[in-house]
């Protein structure tokens, strides 16, 4: 049901088209859940002038799990709410998800942006993604991590390093660096640019649907 608007929204606003399924996946329980078109959960924010419906929802706040009521938007359709969603997309807050080289790259700029609360929705979004092969519905520019070629993947990392030093100087950076080497090496990333073969996509055991993610408000 999904596949064809996510892969409207990559074509439009250059989103990998498994991550739209994946998130809509994840933030509807699989399509058990879908109050008001509503497929990415994406909440009221102050700039939304259309309806809006109010559900039970939950927000993870120093790592505990709080449960709430909210107000989110309403669609009149899921193509709105996925049109919506690229809209969304296409703000300052998630050019690195644009920017994004493949779907797993994609999953952590999503997390990283703000986009849940949920300390491991990219890591959630990776396994729905992997488990059912959701990279076969992405554009051919977004297989590089399928490929041979990790060029651009350790240029990108170069060049951060080189460009925002701080990000891996001091204790915090020593970690972030051992973190993004580790993550490379079982293939949750594009890998270091110190990796010379491309790691494998990623397998994960037995998990094939995740409890939806907390997201959060949108402006």
């Amino acid at each position: 049901m999904i596949a064809p608007h996510a892969q409207r929204v990559q074509a439009e606003y250059g989103v990998p088209a498994s991550i739209v399924i994946a998130q809509a996946a994840l933030e509807s329980g699989w399509g058990d859940s879908i109050v008001g078109n509503n497929v990415m959960n994406i909440k009221k924010g102050e700039s939304w002038r259309g309806p809006t419906t109010n559900f039970a929802t939950h927000e993870v706040i120093g790592g505990e799990r709080i449960a709430m009521h909210d107000d989110f938007r309403a669609y009149d359709s899921i193509r709105e709410s996925c049109d919506d969603y690229g809209e969304l997309m296409m703000t300052r807050d998630y050019a690195s998800v644009r920017a994004a080289d493949n779907a797993y790259e994609a999953a952590d700029a999503l997390q990283y942006s703000g986009y849940a609360t949920d300390e491991d929705y990219a890591l959630k979004l990776k396994q729905i993604i992997a488990q059912n092969d959701l990279t076969r519905f992405d554009d051919e520019r977004y297989q590089d991590y399928t490929n041979t070629d990790f060029e651009a993947t350790r240029t990108r990392l170069r060049t951060q390093r080189e460009e925002r030093p701080e990000i891996w100087e001091g204790f915090m950076g020593f970690i972030q660096l051992i973190v993004n080497t580790l993550a490379g090496l079982c293939g949750l990333t594009g890998g270091d640019e110190q990796t010379n073969t491309p790691p494998p996509a990623p397998q994960f055991s037995s998990v094939t649907q995740v409890q939806a993610g907390a997201t959060r408000v949108i402006s």
